[in-house]
């Protein structure tokens, strides 16, 4: 969506904008987990265990619906 926004106003093509806003992200999150190793890693844990717990509680409640019908 960025880069859809932001092309218009620059020289660069969607896809080009879109590489140079990933590029950046990239760049930036290399640079905090080099600069705060210890928050990145807390940071990755927290994220896999949120997003492994939405996962299991979409597939439970498939499989409770299933078990309904």
């Amino acid at each position: 969506m960025n880069a859809l926004i932001r092309a218009p106003f620059t020289d660069k093509a969607v896809g080009d904008e879109y590489n140079t806003i990933r590029a950046n992200t990239r760049t930036r999150r290399a640079n905090y987990k080099e600069e705060h190793p210890i928050a990145n890693a807390a940071a990755s844990i927290g994220g896999a265990v949120h997003g492994g717990a939405t996962v299991n509680r979409l597939a439970g409640s498939t499989v409770n619906v299933r078990r309904l019908k």
